[in-house]
């Protein structure tokens, strides 16, 4: 006489029989999962994915990763400009004054004090130019007012201190007999802004540092000291 089973085995978890009279499981393929018993295998949501054929359960998304979509095998990272929590069906935009200079991240760094960040999504700071500055977290450099300046990257504006020194600059800049005015920094040269060629006829008695542009806006009040 031919032996026969008495009953019929449930379904693993990780597996199912979709129909009677089966004689073995399938096993649910990657992006799905199922319980013990199952006629059918269940899709990872959006923000799991399941990478193995046969999984019981659907693992939640690394920070730093995304799943936007159901049946998912592999997590997708965030790019640059971009950041990620746990189990994130998006990667977020790095608002502007912020940013993120890798893939992966998980959060977004603030512009430091003399770098400004004008957009979202951005991958790097710029520096402030000179003649300009910010604070941490900005959005754009402001102007230094009349009668200060900076340097590129700065955070705040310094008084233009001027004083005679014996110093020569070429023709185009002599005014006043010729002499040029230091800065209270080694190598910042400034000359008048006023009475000299190339000069553009601006304000006696004012000056502006020698590499800034010619305009009375970069002028400041000569101060001796």
């Amino acid at each position: 006489a031919l032996s026969g089973q008495s009953s019929c085995s449930l379904a693993d978890a990780g597996s199912f029989v979709g129909a009677a009279g089966a004689s073995a499981q399938t096993l649910c393929p990657a992006g799905s999962y199922s319980s013990m018993g199952a006629t059918e295998c269940n899709e990872c949501g959006a923000s799991t994915y399941a990478s193995e054929a046969g999984s019981t359960v659907c693992a939640l998304v690394d920070a730093g990763f995304h799943v936007s979509s159901a049946g998912a095998s592999a997590q997708t990272e965030c790019p640059a400009g971009t950041y990620s929590g746990a189990g994130a069906a998006t990667c977020s935009e790095c608002e502007a004054g912020s940013y993120a200079s890798e893939a992966q991240s998980t959060a977004c760094t603030t512009a430091t004090a003399g770098h400004y960040v004008a957009a979202a999504g951005a991958s790097e700071a710029a520096e402030c130019p000179a003649g300009r500055y910010s604070g941490a977290g900005a959005t754009f450099c402001e102007l230094c007012e009349a009668g200060t300046t900076s340097d590129a990257g700065a955070s705040t504006c310094t008084t233009f201190l001027c004083a005679p020194s014996p110093i020569r600059v070429p023709p185009s800049f002599i005014s006043f007999g010729g002499a040029v005015f230091n800065r209270w920094l080694p190598g910042r040269n400034c000359v008048a802004c006023g009475g000299g060629s190339g000069t553009g006829g601006l304000h006696h008695g004012t000056f502006r540092r020698q590499q800034q542009q010619r305009s009375a806006a970069h002028c400041a009040p000569r101060y001796e000291g």
